[in-house]
């Protein structure tokens, strides 16, 4: 083959490939941290985490018993004490309220929503990321104040993301966030789950989920956490620590009976 059609077909290669990672250039600005970082307590030395009942996958009783846009087999409206948990709520664990703690960002990654959802109180963000361990990622961070971002911005670990809204509640402070780790950025393709409910809140779902998360694309936060990092922190997961990823996409339930 002649050098100069050689030449060129390098070249159509080179351009081709240019093409292809369009859109993910920023990432290449974000190299894959060494250590990621939890999405309270970054700065502030303060214990932040899930209490038994707002930890990943879990029924809690304590939410009211009203129905949820959510139906059984029978199409009978599912109640909230009957729905698992698709995240995480992380509050002060030293009793004093959270509102105006700072959220960071558990890894580099590029913002890809931002709004008031109709279903949270406050802002909800959503983080794309792409790690070489596990591929492409989402977080989600809902009941924010004062977020600092713009959709289509980069973000490094531990960068602020905005801060815990005021949430007085009836019976004590109620101030936390709720994160999720996830397969998806857009929540309404659960639509597509014959019993998911039919009124997802925009991108950001609704934190809940009539059988196991995982079965949807949610993933357990502190045990992936605990799965980067190999650190074991206050918040460490109900479940053992999963060996891989994909152990992730399926961990060990909790014995239900335990769970206050």
């Amino acid at each position: 083959m002649p050098n100069g059609i050689r030449i060129f077909y390098l070249m159509a290669i080179v351009t081709a490939l240019c093409l292809m990672t369009n859109g993910r250039a920023a990432y290449a600005q974000l190299p894959e941290p060494t250590v990621y970082e939890p999405p309270l307590g970054y700065r502030d030395d303060i214990d932040y985490g899930p209490y038994p009942t707002t930890v990943y996958g879990v029924m809690n009783p304590d939410l009211p018993d009203n129905d949820t846009c959510f139906l059984d087999a029978d199409e009978v409206p599912i109640k909230w004490p009957q729905l698992y948990h698709a995240g995480e709520d992380w509050f002060r664990l030293d009793g004093a309220s959270g509102a105006g703690s700072e959220v960071t960002a558990i890894e580099n990654g590029v913002v890809v929503w931002i709004s008031v959802a109709d279903f949270y109180p406050g802002y909800v963000v959503i983080i794309e990321h792409n790690s070489l361990a596990v591929g492409t990622f989402y977080s989600m961070y809902g009941h924010l104040a004062d977020v600092e971002l713009e959709a289509g911005s980069s973000i490094y670990s531990g960068e602020r993301i905005g801060f815990v809204l005021d949430q007085p509640g009836q019976f004590g402070d109620n101030s936390h966030i709720h994160w999720e780790v996830r397969d998806f950025a857009d929540a309404q393709y659960l639509n597509n789950y014959p019993d998911a409910c039919k009124q997802q809140a925009q991108n950001a779902g609704k934190g809940y989920t009539p059988t196991l998360p995982n079965d949807y694309g949610y993933r357990s936060p502190t045990g992936f956490f605990d799965f980067m990092t190999g650190h074991h922190y206050i918040f460490m997961p109900i479940a053992p620590t999963p060996p891989h990823w994909d152990v992730l996409m399926a961990p060990e339930e909790a014995d239900q009976t335990e769970q206050p």
